[in-house]
């Protein structure tokens, strides 16, 4: 398997790649990527968005990564191969490039659609968490609740303040700044790590920046977005774009420490669910990690059901260098 970089390929060589991906993401997760496939060959062929290919003895692209260089760490866009070696490869190579230019990180939020890509990741040293894709038909109406949630649920609202759904607004463009505020509140450094990797001001609103101006989570759509005012701050959000004609994504739910308790993040998920329903959509899609146990209650509540698996993963390259190295002293030792 040969890795090249895809920077030489020439224009159009990649259009049966992003036609298989794209096929792959509508049969898999209900998600129209034709947006993102243009905005990434277009950077791709004007300022050069750095990837590579893995190409056979016999010249066939077997997968293709794509990366950016961010301060002092490489955010892997996507891995895509049809062969184990391809995968070996393609991360191989990115991993290099890190460690040439000794970059402390390297990290990855991706559709687990590369052969053997989680075991491939862990052979080399990144710390994996599986991601639940899941969706919920809003065509059907949710399953009702069982005996003992209905007890529960009716024990723990006495203590609970109530709630309006009318104090509920749409998402206004001066909210990127207030909406980041409340993702830094509501995510602690460790389980913020995969949007802010150091939990600073200006990373989240980095994040919340171009998750609404660029699209690939979805084009924002403002009058499904869901926010809870409270003068200048926000205290509670679920952000909503839009994937595909008729299928929108829950890109963030968030709720203020300050609010927790008042069952929010349920009350904004059903209240998303109902305006997309009331507006001819046909399904709601988000993602939660494997780990986050109360989230995955919420959504299975909800009626979400588990449609695919993303990959989050981090290296530590510096830490990976310094056992590389340390290992033959021991030898010698």
């Amino acid at each position: 398997m040969i890795l090249r970089d895809w920077c030489d390929l020439p224009g159009e060589t990649l259009n049966p790649v992003y036609d298989a991906e794209r096929r792959r993401w509508q049969q898999q997760l209900q998600w129209d990527s034709a947006a993102a496939c243009r905005e990434i060959e277009h950077a791709r062929v004007t300022w050069g968005l750095p990837g590579f290919v893995a190409v056979d003895r016999a010249g066939r692209i077997r997968g293709t990564a794509y990366y950016l260089l961010e301060h002092d760490r490489i955010d892997i866009g996507g891995i895509t191969t049809d062969d184990d070696r391809a995968t070996d490869v393609l991360i191989d190579g990115i991993v290099t490039v890190a460690d040439a230019l000794d970059l402390t990180t390297v990290r990855t939020l991706t559709l687990d659609a590369a052969v053997a890509l989680q075991s491939a990741l862990r052979l080399r040293g990144f710390t994996v968490e599986p991601h639940l894709y899941l969706s919920r038909d809003l065509t059907l109406p949710p399953a009702p609740p069982s005996r003992v949630e209905r007890i529960w649920t009716r024990l723990v609202d006495r203590s609970r303040p109530v709630f309006s759904v009318d104090s509920l607004a749409p998402w206004r463009p001066e909210d990127v700044d207030p909406a980041a505020a409340l993702l830094a509140r509501a995510y602690d450094r460790e389980s913020g790590r995969l949007f802010a990797p150091n939990h600073a001001a200006g990373e989240w609103s980095r994040y919340v920046r171009n998750l609404v101006t660029h699209v690939g989570c979805g084009v924002v759509n403002p009058s499904m977005t869901q926010v809870l005012r409270d003068g200048d701050e926000i205290r509670a959000l679920s952000l909503v774009t839009d994937i595909a004609p008729g299928v929108a994504h829950l890109v963030q739910l968030a709720v203020d420490p300050a609010r927790r308790g008042e069952r929010l993040g349920e009350a904004l998920t059903q209240r998303s669910c109902d305006r997309l329903c009331e507006a001819g959509y046909t399904a709601l899609t988000l993602l939660v990690a494997s780990s986050n146990a109360p989230a995955r209650a919420l959504y299975d509540r909800l009626g979400f059901r588990h449609d695919a698996t993303f990959v989050a993963a981090t290296l530590d390259v510096r830490a990976t260098r310094r056992a590389r190295t340390e290992v033959p002293a021991l030898k010698s030792a």
